[in-house]
């Protein structure tokens, strides 16, 4: 959106950054999403659809909306490695699960996890 792209953001959730502290999201609605004229976002929207020139998606009512595309970026979902990281169990004295091999969760949640973790070494 700075360098003149238009943007759309289309969230699941009822709103864009749901799980930013206040204090931040408070911070990116005010100097970002509101500064930004070509920055526009849809939310309570799963997307359905990415084609060539557009992404389609369904909103709150199950109606298909759609937008022009040049490029799309994709962030969709987050799911602990559990599995993964039990692959590694017993190759140590010590196992310890720690950030998203835990719970998934925030770069803050899973910052705390790995600095609790730690500090108990």
């Amino acid at each position: 959106a700075e360098k003149g792209h238009k943007v759309t953001v289309v969230e699941m959730l009822n709103m864009l950054a749901s799980d930013a502290p206040p204090v931040h999201y408070y911070a990116v609605l005010r100097d970002y999403w509101e500064a930004q004229k070509n920055f526009s976002f849809v939310v309570n929207a799963r997307c359905n659809g990415i084609k060539t020139d557009r992404v389609t998606y369904l909103d709150i009512y199950n109606q298909e909306h759609e937008i022009k595309a040049d490029s799309v970026v994709i962030a969709a979902g987050m799911k602990a490695r559990s599995d993964r990281a039990l692959n590694f169990y017993g190759a140590a004295g010590r196992f310890y699960m720690i950030g998203d091999c835990d719970k998934a969760g925030n770069v803050q949640k899973v910052m705390r996890s790995a600095f609790s973790t730690a500090s108990m070494l």
